[in-house]
């Protein structure tokens, strides 16, 4: 079996750990551009969708422990362990710790225009 690294990246928390990956002028179909872990314990932990800039990609997140929210539109939810959320942008969308003593989770940033195209990302 292979070998994982989120041992590795928990015993660095809390805080988070991110890896950004080159950028290159090849177009792929789908990309990883960026994935990291990271464990919040801090409220004003707060991301709005249509604060991240212009740039289309698409936001996989898993949680691993505490709890996160979430809102989509006018939809919410609360993110346990074992819930992911998929996430494209820019969209009217918003994901936070609030209350919630922590939120424990890792992630990618995916780009790539087949991925775009499966999110309903422009």
């Amino acid at each position: 079996m292979g070998h994982s690294m989120l041992p590795t990246l928990r015993d660095r928390a809390p805080g988070g750990v991110s890896v950004v990956f080159p950028k290159d002028r090849y177009r792929l179909h789908a990309m990883v551009t960026s994935a990291g872990y990271d464990r919040c314990t801090d409220p004003g932990y707060d991301w709005h969708g249509l604060r991240r800039g212009d740039a289309p990609f698409v936001l996989l997140q898993h949680t691993l422990g505490g709890r996160g929210h979430l809102r989509v539109e006018r939809k919410r939810w609360e993110l346990r362990p074992g819930q992911t959320m998929l996430l494209r942008f820019p969209q009217d969308n918003r994901y936070w710790l609030g209350r919630n003593p922590e939120w424990e989770f890792f992630w990618l940033c995916l780009n790539g225009r087949e991925v775009l195209r499966v999110c309903g990302a422009r």
